[in-house]
């Protein structure tokens, strides 16, 4: 393979498993202003790319970036993007330990410098690519859990109980690929050992967005339980309100009645003055309760 062609084939498979994150991120929550967010994602990211062959530092610098960016682009309250970028992070930090295990268990050792990479360029292509597929299936399953929690406001109330455990996870296996790659060297027990973790780690990870979305279900089911119960309270004194009512409208009636009799029976025996007195204290009496009925 031309050696131009070997570079260039590689060093755009790797961006592509960058990408895939940031594809990743946004699979979670929008983006503000995407093609501004991408080009500068992607410039940055290619540059210090680059140059992390003669300056591995370069891969932290990059490392940081990413996340700042993300952090001041993507949509929703804090905590929604903090969890938003760690989920983005986990797949990609499983695929990469996972398949730096199956890498070694095959061929004996890891291709990581630019030499080697480039001696073995269709293997590190392929690797890479299936690095970039496995991060965004992996990040799409996160996705359509945690799309979810923010349309529940009570998610909210209920993420800072979990948010520590995925910041956790990402930092502690960050810093184990880094003690790999620089420090301790590639060994199958070691690249062994971090794919176990990682894949618990993913699954836990899984685990805290349902927490997280059945937490936030039972606070709105609760709320909605709450609301149902004083809405329910106010019915029913509006109904013992309206029975009172009811009561005091049939014994009004009841009373008119006798009040009319008594009328009725002072005209007939020609008691005409007495039965205006009579008339004008009902009258009277009936304006009083008619006041106290309304008040």
């Amino acid at each position: 393979m031309d050696p131009l062609f070997a570079r260039a084939c590689v060093e755009l498979s790797t961006l592509a498993v960058s990408i895939s994150v940031l594809v990743g991120m946004t699979f979670m929550l929008p983006v503000r202003r995407p093609p501004v967010y991408y080009a500068l994602q992607i410039s940055i990211m290619f540059a210090l790319q680059l140059a992390h062959y003669a300056y591995p530092l370069a891969a932290q610098v990059s490392f940081a970036l990413l996340v700042t960016i993300a952090l001041l682009f993507l949509e929703g309250p804090f905590r929604y993007r903090v969890l938003a970028v760690m989920l983005g992070f986990t797949p990609a930090i499983v695929s990469e330990a996972v398949l730096s295990g199956v890498w070694m268990l095959w061929e004996g050792e890891l291709v990581t410098t630019a030499g080697a990479m480039l001696e073995n360029a269709p293997a590190s292509c392929i690797l890479r690519l299936v690095d970039m597929v496995s991060i965004l299936i992996g990040a799409r399953i996160f996705s359509l859990l945690f799309r979810r929690l923010g349309r529940s406001p009570e998610a909210l109330s209920v993420l800072g109980r979990f948010l520590l455990l995925p910041v956790l996870q990402v930092a502690l296996v960050m810093a184990a690929l880094y003690m790999q790659m620089f420090v301790l060297g590639y060994s199958l027990f070691f690249c062994a050992g971090m794919s176990v973790i990682s894949l618990v780690f993913y699954a836990s990870d899984l685990l805290i967005v349902i927490s997280i979305d059945r937490a936030a279900r039972a606070d709105e089911a609760r709320a909605h339980t709450e609301l149902m119960q004083m809405q329910l309270k106010g019915y029913l004194e509006r109904c013992e309100e309206v029975t009172r009512r009811n009561a005091r409208t049939a014994a009004l009636r009841h009373d008119a009645r006798n009040h009319v009799q008594v009328i009725s029976g002072l005209l007939d025996r020609g008691a005409t003055d007495e039965a205006a007195r009579y008339a004008a204290e009902y009258a009277r009496e009936l304006a009083s309760v008619t006041e106290a009925h309304h008040a």
